[in-house]
């Protein structure tokens, strides 16, 4: 059960990275365009 409460915190983690990177994307590339 630990193991499985591991690697829902590792999606956690990488979803809230992804989330972040996507926002810096999209700032950077409508910031780009203005």
């Amino acid at each position: 059960m630990a193991l499985l409460d591991e690697l829902q915190e590792i999606e956690r983690r990488l979803w809230r990275n992804d989330a972040a990177v996507y926002a810096a994307t999209y700032d950077y590339a409508r910031s780009g365009i203005e």
